[in-house]
């Protein structure tokens, strides 16, 4: 977690913890989200080079 943090560079102006809180999970998740859709796609490429292969078998 302490490497996500790390990752996500959350720089904010406001010292409200409830504001930095929002703000890095908010992060948290738009980072999480962008490594599903590309876990998605690196697997659904794998399934066409498969299907392609026994395609051509």
């Amino acid at each position: 977690m302490d490497r996500k943090f790390r990752k996500l560079n959350i720089v904010t102006k406001s010292t409200d913890v409830r504001d930095v809180e929002n703000l890095f999970y908010q992060r948290l998740e738009q980072e999480m989200y962008r490594e599903i859709v590309e876990i998605v796609e690196i697997t659904r490429r794998r399934e066409i080079r498969i299907e392609e292969e026994q395609v051509n078998w």
